[in-house]
């Protein structure tokens, strides 16, 4: 090897890694010789463990950094709680996380638990992970150098797959609930001609909060092309049956009473039924790492 004529000729050689953190590397290293076992202020919080996370998971470093890492995991997670309780949380959030270019906490955690086998926040991470992203953002998320992040997460795919098709199992159920309410409405205004004059002052009212999904008219659920969030799902319908005095304009209280009765417990079942991900489920197996770069 190069590396090896080098230091043979000059006692001294440089073998850079392309994209790895060295400050990463510097806490690894510092691990494997037994100096500097503990987080530097600058290193707790929790992209640096999730960088140190996929060092780890990209080189086979997992028995001599477990026990520490787990540790400080636990650690900045117990911190990260309590600053979110504070002001100075909200500005500590802000600073460090910038414009979220490595996308969403819960990403960062899962990296984490994954890795170094933590079941509880696994899955505590995959409960937020579930209903927060969809494929589309996953795909398009960046990291620092412009990579596609998804080809470096040392996350399992069978998991990021199982939620990403529950979550749009729920959507399309739900969609089923919400076209038949919309039918409902229609049925109301052609059998009362008391209701009619509400008909237009209603259908405004959805499409303002189902067309920036493009949900609006409803699509039939079993060629549902447009994708929307489990969590912008629960909004949307908490929005259409929530109290008619949260409205910018005054609403038929039949409406909210008819809502109410339909939506309220459509978005109940969407949380209700949220799928439990342990860590077992999805095993690590040597030499099937995430894809990283070469």
């Amino acid at each position: 090897m190069l590396e090896s004529i080098t230091l043979r000729e000059s006692g001294t050689v440089e073998i850079p890694l392309l994209y790895d953190d060295p400050l990463v590397f510097d806490k690894i290293l510092s691990i494997m010789h037994g100096r500097n076992v503990s987080l530097r202020p600058e290193e707790s919080h929790v992209e640096f463990l999730a960088s140190f996370a996929v060092a780890v998971d990209k080189y086979g470093f997992f028995d001599c950094t477990r026990e520490l890492a787990t540790n400080w995991a636990r650690s900045v997670k117990a911190q990260q709680y309590v600053d979110e309780q504070t002001c100075l949380g909200i500005l500590r959030h802000k600073a460090e996380l910038g414009d979220l270019q490595k996308g969403p906490q819960c990403l960062y955690w899962l990296r984490i638990a994954y890795v170094f086998k933590i079941p509880d926040m696994f899955k505590d991470a995959a409960t937020d992970f579930y209903g927060s992203i969809s494929i589309k953002e996953l795909e398009e998320l960046k990291d620092v150098y412009g990579i596609p992040i998804i080809g470096l997460l040392p996350i399992p795919y069978p998991f990021l797959e199982s939620s990403l098709v529950s979550q749009q199992q729920k959507v399309n159920s739900a969609m089923v609930v919400l076209r038949d309410f919309v039918a409902g409405l229609d049925s109301v205004f052609r059998d009362d001609l008391t209701k009619k004059k509400d008909r237009d002052l209603i259908r405004e009212k959805l499409e303002e909060n189902l067309n920036p999904f493009n949900l609006w008219p409803i699509p039939d659920p079993q060629h549902l092309e447009a994708k929307i969030l489990i969590s912008d799902l629960s909004m949307v319908l908490r929005h259409l049956w929530s109290s008619p005095y949260e409205w910018d304009r005054p609403y038929p209280q039949w409406y909210f009473s008819m809502a109410k009765g339909i939506l309220a417990p459509l978005e109940k079942k969407i949380w209700s039924e949220v799928p439990v991900f342990n860590i077992e489920d999805y095993p690590s197996r040597l030499g099937l790492r995430a894809h990283h770069r070469p």
